[in-house]
């Protein structure tokens, strides 16, 4: 067997093994859809962040960037892996599972009968309530709290 011979079936045994490599890890990985959100604050998250369904790790923000139609939004795209059930009666809040830590998009279950989001599709948003809300929304209290007393 020639050096030529012996050097042509390595690299093609070489290359079927990178290919057999490749498509196994994109079977790990999946099909992902893509889908949009928007918030008027959308602090905390960045594009890779994690996206969560019903609690389970299923996605991550793609990107994050100011709408061109409503410049007081924030346009936030996500991928979802495919067998996920984001339908019309889901909604997408900013949160965290603990008061320090990292902050990811959460998308509720929905119903079951709802009808799915196609893909770029836009998923409903829930605008998160700061410290800074609920201490102006206290503070707007105080008074009627006080004339009641």
């Amino acid at each position: 067997m020639s050096k030529e011979l012996k050097v042509g079936i390595f690299v093609l045994a070489s290359l079927l093994i990178f290919l057999g490599t490749l498509a196994y890890v994109d079977q790990l990985t999946g099909v992902h859809i893509p889908y949009k959100t928007y918030f008027s604050y959308a602090g905390g998250v960045d594009p890779g962040s994690l996206v969560r369904f019903g609690g389970m790790r299923v996605g991550s923000i793609t990107a994050i960037r100011q709408w061109r139609e409503d410049p007081t939004k924030i346009e936030v795209l996500i991928e979802v892996k495919g067998d996920v059930p984001v339908n019309a009666d889901s909604v997408v809040m900013l949160t965290s599972l603990s008061p320090l830590g990292d902050k990811y998009l959460e998308i509720t279950t929905g119903t079951k009968k709802a009808r799915r989001i196609s893909p770029w599709g836009t998923i409903p948003s829930v605008e998160p309530v700061s410290l800074d809300d609920l201490a102006r929304q206290a503070s707007a209290l105080i008074p009627t709290v006080q004339s009641t007393l």
